[in-house]
């Protein structure tokens, strides 16, 4: 079953009824759903495996674990401080992480927030990083931190910055594949495929199904058509109403119109018919 965009326009509640109905459809044995989407929270919780697109050509597929960890930034420390914060404030902060936690990088910073990215394989500090944040809390002026998990909708949107910088897709593409191959010895639920343009399986999924534009209009008539029989095969009821029904109709209409009285001889009209006939000469 193929689905381009099926929520598209609609609100709340229908667009959840809608995901409760894939679901469903999806649970059937022997049924597999390729649906497009560019709502990631759609992608995230209706799809066994996601691919992405960047610069027109497949960037990646795999589970969303595996989008997050390859291709997101892991996890985020969010950091709130009582004023509006110095740039020296903010660098005490970031080298405190940095102690616990080396590769943590500052995503962004502004106003009184501070957005701290942290690898997914350096989970095992986050416990100590946090108790130390604590110890240190009124010294550094946090007034408050969190932490929050990367979702496909950030994986999406770091791609699509990249979108314009061909060499950091490339890059992205080398170190994806990279990863890819120590993620599949680990654990194969998370098996995935990474595409490089320029790979032989790139190459052949851009081109498969690909027409080269010099199609007869005999051929896309019979295409069409071929489409308009499989559509009418699964749906009953519009093929009742399209072509049962108007015949069925039709039959009526022509067996009401035979109904009449019946054909009698032609009546002469003339006033020696009439009783009592008086003519006026003038």
């Amino acid at each position: 079953v193929f689905l381009d965009e099926p929520t598209a326009g609609m609100d709340v509640a229908a667009r959840r009824h809608t995901w409760e109905l894939i679901q469903r459809m999806a649970r059937e044995e022997g049924r597999a759903i390729i649906l497009t989407t560019h709502f990631m929270d759609e992608a995230e919780l209706l799809g066994d495996r996601v691919a992405i697109m960047a610069a027109g050509q497949l960037h990646s597929y795999g589970s969303t674990t595996y989008l997050k960890a390859t291709l997101g930034q892991a996890y985020t420390l969010n950091v709130q401080y009582d004023h509006a914060p110095s740039e020296k404030a903010r660098n005490d902060v970031l080298e405190k992480v940095k102690k616990v936690v080396a590769s943590a990088t500052e995503k962004e910073a502004r106003g009184r927030e501070q957005a701290i990215t942290l690898p997914m394989d350096e989970v095992a500090h986050f416990a100590d990083m946090l108790r130390e944040l604590e110890r240190e809390q009124q010294r550094l002026g946090l007034s408050s931190f969190s932490m929050s998990a990367a979702t496909i909708e950030d994986v999406f949107v770091a791609i699509a910055h990249a979108g314009d910088d061909v060499d950091a897709i490339k890059d992205s593409f080398a170190a994806s594949s990279t990863h890819l191959v120590a993620e599949r010895q680990h654990s194969a639920d998370s098996a995935s495929v990474v595409v490089p343009p320029e790979s032989d399986i790139g190459a052949q999924l851009m081109a498969t199904g690909a027409s080269s534009g010099n199609v007869s209009p005999i051929s896309q008539f019979v295409g069409l058509m071929r489409k308009r029989f499989h559509n009418a095969k699964r749906d009953k009821r519009a093929l009742v109403l399209q072509i049962v029904l108007p015949i069925l109709c039709l039959i009526l209409a022509m067996a009401l119109a035979k109904l009449g009285p019946p054909d009698t001889p032609s009546a002469e009209i003339n006033p020696n018919v009439l009783p009592d006939p008086q003519l006026a000469v003038v």
